[in-house]
C-alpha cells in the first residue's frame, strides 16, 4: 500500500468497482516505469467514449461525493478536459485525450497492468509515456522524459 497510499488506493478501487477505462500517468507512472521523483498528486487519464463517463460518475458517488457535485466535475472534464478533485492533503487530476493528446484506445491496448495487494492497477506503456511527456513541452516532463528515455536505453 506505500506505494499508493490508501487515499490513491480509494480512489482507484471506485474506478475499478464501475470499470472505467483509465490509465495513471505523470509522476506515479514515471516512477512505475524506473524513473523515481517525488509527486504530488496522482494524474489519470480517462477514456471518454462510449459510457465511460457514466461511469466515472458512478465512481465519484461511490467515493461519498454528491449527485450535483459528479455532474458538475463530468461537465467540466467535457468542457475544460481536466478535473481536479482535492482529497485531504492529496490531489487527484483526472484528464482525457485533449490534455495527453493522444489515442486512449491505443495507449489503453499497449498499458502495463499491475496488482498491488488486490487492486488491479493499469499504468500507461513506457514509450506512449514518454510520448506523452515529450508532447506536453513542460520542463518536468521533458525531463522525466529523457530520464525515462536514459532508463529504457539502460534496461534494453
Amino acid at each position: 500500500m506505500k506505494e499508493l497510499g490508501r487515499l490513491y488506493y480509494n480512489v482507484l478501487q471506485a474506478l475499478n468497482q464501475y470499470n472505467v477505462k483509465y490509465l495513471i500517468v505523470g509522476g506515479f507512472a514515471t516512477n512505475f516505469h524506473g524513473v523515481i521523483r517525488s509527486t504530488i498528486d496522482l494524474d489519470l487519464w480517462v477514456d471518454k467514449k462510449e459510457n465511460n463517463p457514466e461511469k466515472l460518475f458512478h465512481a465519484f458517488i461511490s467515493m461519498g461525493y454528491n449527485q450535483s457535485s459528479c455532474k458538475e466535475a463530468i461537465t467540466a472534464l467535457d468542457k475544460d478536459h481536466l478535473i481536479k478533485i482535492p482529497l485531504d492533503h492529496d490531489l487527484v487530476e483526472i484528464m482525457d485525450d485533449y490534455i495527453i493528446r493522444m489515442d486512449f484506445d491505443q495507449a489503453y491496448q499497449n498499458r502495463v497492468k499491475r496488482i498491488i495487494e488486490d487492486l488491479a492497477i493499469h499504468i500507461v506503456g513506457l514509450n506512449d509515456l514518454i510520448a506523452i511527456k515529450t508532447k506536453s513541452n513542460r520542463y518536468q516532463d521533458l525531463d522525466d522524459a529523457r530520464k525515462l528515455k536514459e532508463y529504457k536505453d539502460r534496461e534494453g
